[in-house]
């Protein structure tokens, strides 16, 4: 059955190169290569790919050897920019989900700290147990024990955990703020040093060393820290039953605070703000004429405010103009319910507008828990008094809570010397206006008809 049709136009005019195949192709291909392979496989797949993987396979394929494990699972989005050095040590336990969904381009280049910090969540007290070991560590103990509860804070014991000998070994604890006694032992009664090795032992407390010790035979012990819970700054409230702001509980400090004496008269919250009779004069404007807008009594040293210790009054006033004829005395009282009050100092204005005026002085002396008081007489003109009572004046008390002065330290009494009374300013009357030069009468004297003005007050 000869073709009726030649296969090609152009016959070839050579004899063929080669024996036709004895197994020829049931599906002979239409779209023969122009340029087959000068190399045939010698191994041709016996499951050839229905669809090739490419439309535009490489020109230049790898020269490496394909792998001897190939992946069962290829990555259908492989990357266009492959490592140069893989990795060595590939994880055998890759996360499932990528950790962003932008990674950086520049990581950060981080360097370790040589010192990282013990702990950065230990509210209470770091203490560090710091132990080189000498040739038997095992025979070191140590016990760490809470003197305000009498009980064992921490401990390591006999063979627990110093196993190497001539090594560091350094552990922080975070503890309770109390009073402790950290003491070491050491079982066959020489210590870490030196007849068999040259160990020592360190302890901190809040980065500050409290015990170093290496010859210490059988044990040693050293105390450190208080039992005195730290004090904080307590803000006053007022006190419906005395009349004034009163801070309850026992701080480093009191204070009235921002709000409560702010003002004077009737531009403060509930006037007078004293703990007896004494009031507020009836004249003025707020922060135009003189007021005590705040009183803080702080413990000198930091610490409690305590019965028989030292105290550091600050008064924050408003004085009138340029303040020169304005002055603050500062008084005490032993008992805030039944105050006597007694000068401390007085203290000139020395410029207009905001001031801060102080004043120190010694706590009286209590065998248990009061409640003090201090008052500041801000007045214009005058003469010293706890309660001058001048037009222009402002009197404000506070109220505050001391504990009670350490056994055989307590003060029979403050021994301070009342300072005399400032002289009267001088005066300029010419100057004042009629309220003020009322208000100044000690000095001043106002005229009326045709000697209209403020005159110097003096004898005729």
């Amino acid at each position: 059955s000869p073709t009726s049709q030649p296969p090609t136009d152009s016959p070839t005019t050579s004899p063929p190169t080669l024996p036709p195949t004895g197994s020829p192709t049931k599906f002979p291909t239409t779209s023969p290569t122009n340029f087959p392979t000068s190399r045939p496989t010698n191994f041709p797949t016996n499951s050839p790919t229905s669809q090739p993987t490419t439309d535009s396979p490489t020109t230049s394929p790898t020269t490496l050897p394909p792998t001897g494990s190939p992946t069962k699972f290829p990555t259908i989005s492989p990357t266009n920019f492959p490592t140069s050095r893989p990795t060595n040590y590939p994880t055998n336990s890759p996360t499932s989900q990528p950790t962003t969904d932008s990674p950086t381009k520049n990581p950060t280049a981080a360097i370790a700290t040589s010192e990282p910090t013990a702990s950065l969540s230990c509210t209470g007290m770091s203490i560090s147990v710091n132990v080189f070991t000498d040739k038997y560590p095992g025979e070191t103990s140590w016990t760490l024990t809470n003197l305000c509860t009498d009980q064992t804070q921490e401990s390591v014991g006999l063979d627990a955990l110093y196993t190497a000998e001539a090594t560091e070994y350094s552990n922080t604890y975070c503890v309770p703020p109390a009073e402790y006694t950290f003491e070491i032992s050491d079982k066959w009664s020489d210590g870490l040093c030196c007849n068999y090795g040259d160990g020592f032992y360190k302890v901190t407390s809040d980065e500050t060393d409290v015990a170093y010790g290496t010859e210490f035979g059988n044990s040693e012990s050293t105390t450190f820290g208080s039992c005195r819970t730290p004090g904080q700054p307590v803000i006053a409230t007022y006190d419906s039953n005395l009349g004034a702001p009163k801070c309850s509980t026992v701080g480093v400090s009191c204070t009235s605070g921002d709000d409560l004496l702010d003002g004077m008269g009737n531009f403060e919250l509930n006037p007078s703000n004293s703990l007896d009779e004494c009031t507020d004069g009836t004249k003025g404007d707020y922060h135009v004429d003189e007021s005590v807008d705040k009183i803080t009594v702080t413990a000198i040293g930091g610490d409690l405010l305590q019965a028989g210790a030292k105290a550091k009054i600050e008064a924050k006033v408003w004085a009138w103009e340029e303040g020169r004829y304005d002055t603050a005395d500062f008084y005490y009282a032993p008992d805030a319910s039944s105050p006597e009050w007694k000068h401390i100092r007085s203290v000139m204005a020395g410029g207009g507008g905001s001031r801060t005026l102080t004043a120190e002085y010694q706590l009286p002396a209590s065998a248990s828990v009061g409640v003090q008081a201090v008052r500041v007489n801000f007045r214009f003109n005058g003469q010293q008094s706890p309660c001058s009572g001048g037009d222009y004046d402002d009197t404000d008390d506070l109220a505050f809570s001391v504990i009670a002065g350490d056994a055989g330290s307590i003060v029979t009494q403050p021994n301070l010397t009342e300072l005399p009374a400032l002289d009267l300013q001088i005066i300029n009357c010419e100057l004042l206006v009629k309220e003020r030069c009322v208000a100044a009468s000690s000095s001043c004297l106002w005229m009326n008809g045709s000697y209209n003005g403020c005159y110097p007050n003096e004898p005729m």
